[in-house]
C-alpha cells in the first residue's frame, strides 16, 4: 500500500481539445517533435508533425497515456528510431487505505 506520493514515468501524450479526443492524439517524440497521431492501431506509423502550440495542449492521465502509446504503437522500439517520449512528472497519489491509486500529472 502506498503511503506517500511517488513520481513515475509515463508517455508524453496530449489532447488538443475535445474535438480531437478520439480522432488524433498529440504525442511528443523522443526527437522532441510534437506529432499528431491517428487514434488507430499502428497510428504511430502514420503520424504527422503537429503544427500547433504546446501551450494549448492538455496532458492525458498516466493510465490513458500508457494505453494510447501501446495502442498506436509508439511505445515500441521496433517502429524506428523515434518513439513516444517519456515524462518523469506523473504523480501517484494514494486515494484511500485500499490499494486504489489515483494518477495525476504535474504538467
Amino acid at each position: 500500500m502506498l503511503t506517500e506520493e511517488h513520481i513515475v514515468p509515463g508517455p508524453k501524450v496530449y489532447q488538443a481539445d475535445d474535438a480531437h479526443y478520439f480522432l488524433n492524439w498529440i504525442a511528443e517524440g523522443t526527437d522532441g517533435t510534437l506529432y499528431s497521431v491517428p487514434s488507430e492501431p499502428g497510428g504511430w506509423n502514420h503520424r504527422s508533425t503537429f503544427n500547433g502550440t504546446k501551450d494549448l495542449l492538455k496532458p492525458v492521465s498516466l493510465q490513458k497515456a500508457r494505453a494510447i502509446a501501446h495502442f498506436v504503437g509508439g511505445d515500441r522500439s521496433d517502429k524506428g528510431t523515434v518513439r513516444i517520449a517519456e515524462a518523469s512528472d506523473f504523480i501517484e497519489i494514494p486515494t484511500s487505505p485500499s490499494r486504489d491509486i489515483e494518477i495525476s500529472s504535474a504538467w
